[in-house]
Formats: C-alpha cells, sequence, structure tokens
C-alpha cells in the first residue's frame, strides 16, 4: 500500500513486523514521533492492518504524551456494506472491535453494492448509534473527518471464538511479466483478497482483488529496489507453493 500511495506525492510511514499494539508498538511510535517532528504535517492519516487493534492505537494516540501535538479527530470504520449479510464477517472478533472503535461508520463500494445491503447497512448504523456516511466511487466528503473523537466510556470485550483468517506474501525476482495472463490467473485464485505490486520493465502495476471484483493500475517505478510481490488473505490456510507456481507460469522469458 505505501509503495501506490506513495505515487501521490503523500509522506508515507510503513510499520513492519506486527499490528501497532503489540509487536510493533514501539516502531508505530518512533514513526509517528519522526513525522510529526519532521514533517510538521497538518493532518496525520493512520491506517492500521484489518487486523490490528484499532482501540489500542486509539488509547496510545490519546496519551498525555501527545496532548500538546495532536488532537484526535474522527475514527473512520470503512464498511462494505455487501459483507454484512455474511457472518463470517459480521460477527468476527475483528469486525466487532472496529465498530466499537469508530466514530463514523463509512459504507464503501456504495455503487456495487445492491439495495438490501444498504438496508442492512443502515440498520447497522442503527444498532450501534454511530454517525454515518458514503463514499462513491471513491469520493468522501472531508466532513466526515472534522468531527473530534467521541470518549470511549468502556473497554470493548467480546466472548467467543473467531474464525480465523490466513495471509501469505509473496516475493517474485521477474520484471518481464505477461500481463494479461497474470490479470486471469489472479482473478481465478478463490480467496478472499489479493493484492499485488508487479515490476514491469519502467513500471509498476498495481493488481487487486476482492470476492467480486479484480482492478489493475499503472505507475511509474520510482524505486529501483522495488520487487514484485503478492499478498493473499483467506478463510482458508493458503497453499503457497501452488500460488507462486501459478503466477510464476506468467512470467515472460527470452
Amino acid at each position: 500500500d505505501g509503495a501506490l500511495l506513495q505515487t501521490s506525492g503523500i509522506i508515507v510511514k510503513q510499520i513492519a513486523g506486527g499490528c501497532a499494539c503489540c509487536a510493533a508498538l514501539m516502531p508505530f511510535q518512533i514513526a509517528l514521533n519522526q513525522l510529526i517532528r519532521q514533517e510538521r504535517p497538518h493532518r496525520i492519516f493512520i491506517e492500521p492492518s484489518g487486523l490490528g487493534h484499532v482501540d489500542k492505537i486509539i488509547e496510545l494516540l490519546q496519551d498525555e504524551q501527545y496532548h500538546a501535538h495532536l488532537a484526535l479527530h474522527a475514527t473512520i470504520c470503512l464498511v462494505d456494506a455487501r459483507q454484512l449479510s455474511q457472518p463470517k464477517y459480521r460477527y468476527h472478533e475483528l469486525y466487532q472491535r472496529q465498530l466499537h472503535a469508530a466514530d463514523v461508520l463509512v459504507a464503501s463500494k456504495t455503487d456495487l453494492a445492491e439495495d438490501k445491503d444498504m438496508v442492512l447497512f443502515q440498520q447497522l448504523v442503527h444498532e450501534t448509534g454511530k454517525a454515518s456516511e458514503n463514499i462513491h466511487k471513491t469520493q468522501l466528503s472531508l466532513s466526515a473527518l472534522e468531527g473530534l473523537a467521541h470518549p470511549k466510556t468502556k473497554a470493548f470485550y467480546l466472548n467467543q471464538t473467531s474464525t480465523p483468517f490466513f495471509t501469505e506474501v509473496i516475493y517474485f525476482s521477474a520484471k518481464r511479466w505477461n500481463l494479461d495472463r497474470l490479470a486471469q490467473t489472479i482473478s481465478g485464485l478463490n480467496m478472499l483478497r489479493i493484492k499485488g505490486l508487479f515490476v514491469q520493465h519502467d513500471q509498476v502495476v498495481g493488481i487487486n482483488k476482492s470476492q467480486s471484483e479484480c482492478t489493475q493500475q499503472v505507475f511509474a517505478l520510482l524505486n529501483t529496489e522495488q520487487v514484485s510481490v503478492m499478498e493473499c488473505i483467506d478463510d482458508k490456510a493458503i497453499d503457497t507453493q501452488a500460488i507462486q507456481q501459478a503466477v510464476e507460469a506468467c512470467i515472460e522469458h527470452d
């Protein structure tokens, strides 16, 4: 994601090694402090991993050490309304945790959702008592970000065993791809989500696949050390070797 956003002229700092509330807590604080001190930004966006505990990040940002430097504004939770009819999402602990932490629920991909999906989203808004907004074709009003964070009066607790999600990251050294075949191969992989960056000569091709769509973007190659990489997310164990073989079959050779 950092490589994709970097092309927009946005200053990006990525935190590796785990979610910001546990394994990467100290690197997260160091990166945040450096960003404040060196760049002096007017606004900072923090996008945690989907596996991150957002409530713990909010707790850190409200710590006394940041009172003179940060004003925490609204926490936004993007909701794909098409997933609300699926219990594996709607009642998953991570999903519930994000809903609890949010100040504003934002319905994304509304141009692809059906009327029944949006009815479920409105029911969710009513149940949670949260403010709500809609994204239509990537556009979200600035007003959705302007509200200050609401104090969280009680900690999140959910007594259940969640369905696990699995993730694998696969790297490739190739810089010549049959892009049509690559797109078809990735579209045909039966997984919940795939995000990939594939170096093609002096460009980078981004491929983003969800259950219902697969899109491509082309960017200039800004970093000569960039390698091709693909991240896979699914609710079942991922056969990394089979996926790697399928994708490597799309490499062009002399």
